[in-house]
């Protein structure tokens, strides 16, 4: 790559091997378009991913590049079958991580909070589940520095998802998540963190209560309801069992309908 784009000769022999893998492909080349080399930035693992990406894209022109007789290169860089296939695997590792990477700094759409407190448990779950596959999983690639960037990887992320243990803002945030709220917890953790995050839930709904000692307001005469129903109507309508009256807000809010996935806590 980073011979490539070391001077505009090298850059035009590269453009010069992609025209003649487009043409050599007929009607339905793979790559249809002349591409440039990305070169990681060495400061963020989003560039890496991105040069792996696009490298593996032009595959065809690299190779066909590195047997051109005006191609200026240590051989010993020259990218092989084994190669290959590491680059693959460590695209795969990347890919995610890059995903919940855009996700959380992008800007909100109107059904979209990124950044929102509620995608800090979730967005960092999601990303040690899949450093956890990685660490267990039978790869191609074996080598040592492979598996130990695996291994810091998911170590400093634990150490970051530990750290939201200090404050229960966190779970409760995920909580009132319209679509999230205790399912969340009972799908993505162990049965023992998920029974904390309950204790630690109906604690701050017990403390919030005990403070403020607000309840959401309950229509329990007739007249509320005379805007759907008329007075007889509303009197006999049973769709509520009457213990939808006597539970509190908690217990209401945990057997609403889920909300879709998509949904805007927010408003």
């Amino acid at each position: 790559m980073v011979t490539i784009k070391s001077s505009g000769k090298q850059r035009s022999i590269f453009e010069r091997k992609q025209r003649e893998i487009i043409d050599a492909d007929g009607d339905e080349p793979i790559v249809s378009k002349i591409y440039r080399v990305i070169l990681n930035g060495g400061i963020r693992w989003n560039s890496t991913y991105l040069m792996i990406k696009r490298g593996i894209l032009l595959k065809d022109a690299i190779a066909t590049y590195q047997t051109d007789s005006e191609a200026v290169y240590n051989p010993k860089d020259a990218l092989e079958k084994n190669d290959w296939l590491v680059l693959t695997e460590l695209r795969d590792l990347l890919e995610p991580i890059y995903e919940a990477s855009l996700h959380v700094q992008s800007t909100p759409s109107h059904s979209q909070t990124h950044g929102a407190l509620h995608e800090v448990l979730t967005t960092m779950d999601y990303v040690l589940t899949h450093l956890e596959r990685a660490k267990d999983s039978e790869t191609y690639t074996r080598a040592v520095h492979y598996k130990t960037a695996v291994n810091l990887g998911w170590i400093k992320l634990d150490q970051y998802y530990t750290k939201t243990d200090a404050n229960p803002a966190y779970i409760m945030a995920v909580f009132l998540h319209p679509h999230y709220r205790q399912h969340w917890f009972e799908a993505r953790w162990e049965k023992k963190d998920y029974e904390e995050a309950e204790v630690i839930v109906n604690q701050q709904y017990a403390d919030a209560k005990r403070k403020y000692n607000t309840l959401a307001p309950r229509r329990t005469s007739p007249i509320a309801n005379r805007k759907e129903l008329s007075g007889l109507a509303a009197h006999n309508n049973v769709s509520k069992s009457k213990s939808d009256y006597l539970d509190d807000d908690l217990q209401r809010y945990r057997r609403e309908e889920q909300a879709p996935h998509d949904v805007n806590p927010l408003t």
